[in-house]
């Protein structure tokens, strides 16, 4: 057991040491050692060695483009570094890091990490310094910070200098790169030239190809902008071919436009196209090294045969053969193509389609909130509503046994009088008053007591169930605390109201406080109505809300009707749809019908209006009995 785990580490090590190597002269060999390192390194249960494989696989992905997964990648390493405060790493992990959001022109993040690295405090370290120092030289030159990029870019080359390992010389030409991309824009053309070329060589003799051919590029472009197009496609070849041999498709796209545009200005069109689509394959990161390599392969197969047709072009029959030959695979590279174009729209119109039905969901389970927020405040309207009319209805027996109180107060006074003069015919008659008025004042407790008793009997607990309730009594009691609770709110408030009761009625099994709340929610929108009329028209117009209940088969009819505002014909169809009202702003949620209308619906019955401006409204609600 103990052989098998040195020998793992040993293979693990291996391949790190592999990767590093590979890193600059092949993308895939790099990757592909980082991965094996990053499984053994998990079976090993080392979190070191995790984090170094995660760093390395993300360094790798960052030079070949993809930012996405590059960014996770190095995300976890950053994560697994930090718990185990290993600082060496750290400084190289917030480098790549870096470079990532430095590739999304996401500079202040990009400045962020690389300065969070160069002050790690680490002696001894001056490789990883020297290459963050290069890296903020970099980001300086594409923030368009010339002389700041100069001065980082500088230092970074006079530390590399002083090394003497191989490493510090292998990212020397990256450095020289930035530098003659400084003097290039500063006008320095021959003395940023002389910096391409002297990058080039160390990045050959050190095996930094890839640093090699990004050089190789930008010799290409000062040929090109001097007008040296066959000189630019020199430099441009060598840096197409340095690219796919270490499978980077940023170069290779970048050194594909170059050759293209050559072979177009020499109206070489086929060679033209090839690099075309080769630079596209590239861009996309999708078309991996083989697949353009058989796209080349295409490209010499067709210049053979287009060889046999101009050997053979006396001979009619074989041209045609060829043609047709050419044709079919012109129509199978346009279909290839083409499905690959759908196939690429297909991808993004299912991430669109992720996107946005994640969004739906977002903003779906905020409105169900939202939702849950109104009702509640429309269950507090309702309560104090109720509260409003309770206080009220309680109010005026009170209000008589305080009277009466008082009288029996005076009158005892006036029989204490009485006594002392020995009037007993005046102290009968003063005792009489006593004992009537004390026959009042029980009565009224006895209804205040009702009241209390019968609100308690409303307000406990709403467990949902269904239980025989007296509709009459049901509606009469929520009339008369809508009635009292707008009162109660507006003393300028009055109506006249009218009830007629079908005695065939009797109980039927229903949530008794949900269809009050229906019945409250009504009543309320009757009396605005009446209120709102009367407040617009003369003194000869008597407000009046009349509810009327009826036994119909196996139904019970009950239907409210007032002579107020009506509703327009517009909107009738809308009166049960949620956050719907018509009741200027701020005096209505639009949640009242629309929650009477769920709670009928409940009852398997059914809510209907009737309706016309200026006369009146007529709601009409149906229960059934069973």
């Amino acid at each position: 057991m103990f052989a098998t785990s040195v020998s793992d580490s040993t293979t693990l090590i291996s391949h790190l040491y592999l990767s590093k190597i590979f890193i600059d002269i092949n993308n895939d060999s790099s990757i592909s050692h980082a991965r094996q390192a990053y499984q053994l390194a998990l079976k090993l249960k080392s979190k070191s060695y995790q984090a170094q494989s995660l760093d390395l696989m993300g360094a790798v992905l960052l030079r070949r483009g993809n930012l996405d997964q590059s960014l996770d990648y190095l995300l976890q390493s950053n994560s697994i570094l930090s718990s185990l405060n290993d600082i060496h790493f750290l400084k190289i992990n917030n480098r790549n890091i870096a470079g990532v959001y430095k590739s999304l022109n996401d500079y202040d993040r990009a400045r962020g990490y690389y300065l969070s690295g160069l002050n790690i405090p680490l002696s001894g370290d001056s490789t990883a310094r020297s290459w963050l120092l290069m890296d903020i030289g970099d980001l300086y030159l594409q923030m368009g910070k010339l002389d700041s990029a100069l001065y980082y870019t500088k230092k970074s080359i006079d530390i590399i200098s002083l090394l003497s390992d191989r490493v510090g010389n292998k990212y020397l030409p990256v450095a020289l790169l930035t530098l003659g991309k400084i003097l290039e824009k500063k006008g320095n053309v021959y003395e940023a030239q002389q910096k391409y070329r002297q990058a080039v060589e160390v990045g050959l003799k050190f095996h930094n190809l890839q640093a090699a051919a990004e050089n190789y590029i930008a010799i290409a472009h000062l040929f090109k902008k001097s007008g040296k197009t066959d000189s630019s496609f020199i430099y441009a070849k060598k840096a197409f071919d340095i690219a796919i041999k270490v499978n980077n498709p940023k170069s290779i796209a970048v050194a594909s436009s170059f050759l293209k545009d050559y072979y177009r200005s020499k109206n070489n069109f086929d060679s033209a196209f090839l690099y075309q689509e080769i630079g596209s394959a590239a861009k996309d990161s999708l078309l991996s090294l083989e697949k353009i390599r058989q796209i080349q392969n295409l490209s010499f197969k067709e210049r053979l045969q287009q060889q046999a047709i101009q050997d053979a072009k006396n001979e009619l029959r074989n041209r045609v053969k060829v043609y047709s030959l050419v044709a079919g695979l012109v129509i199978l590279i346009g279909a290839a193509l083409f499905l690959y174009r759908n196939n690429r729209q297909k991808q993004k119109a299912n991430a669109l389609l992720k996107f946005q039905k994640e969004r739906t969901e977002r903003a779906y389970e905020q409105l169900k909130a939202t939702q849950v927020q109104l009702i509640q405040s429309e269950k507090m309207a309702s309560l104090g509503e109720l509260t409003a009319g309770i206080a009220h209805e309680i109010q005026n027996p009170l209000n008589f046994i305080n009277n009466f109180s008082d009288f029996n107060t005076e009158l005892i006074e006036e029989l204490e009088q009485e006594a002392d003069k020995g009037n007993l015919v005046e102290l009968k008659s003063i005792a009489n008053d006593i004992k009537e008025n004390e026959r009042k004042i029980n009565h009224h407790g006895k209804r205040a007591d009702a009241i209390v008793k019968g609100m308690l009997q409303h307000s406990r607990a709403n467990t949902g169930k269904k239980e025989p309730t007296d509709i009459n009594a049901l509606a009469d009691e929520y009339l008369r605390l809508s009635y009292h609770g707008l009162r109660a709110k507006d003393r300028d408030f009055n109506a006249d109201f009218t009830t007629n009761f079908d005695a065939q009625v009797g109980k039927i099994d229903v949530v008794p406080q949900d269809i009050g709340r229906v019945l409250l929610n009504v009543y309320n929108n009757a009396f605005f109505a009446v209120f709102e009329k009367m407040k617009r028209s003369d003194k000869t117009f008597k407000p009046l809300v009349s509810v009327t209940t009826k036994r119909v088969a196996d139904k019970v009819e009950i239907t409210i009707k007032d002579n107020g505002i009506g509703i327009p014909q517009k909107v009738v169809d809308k009166i049960f749809q949620p956050f719907f009202t018509t009741k200027p702003t701020g005096q209505g949620t639009g949640l009242g019908l629309s929650l009477s209308y769920d709670i009928v619906k409940t009852h398997s019955g059914e809510i209907t209006v009737e309706s016309t401006e200026g006369d009146g409204t007529t709601f009409i609600i149906t229960i059934p009995t069973t």
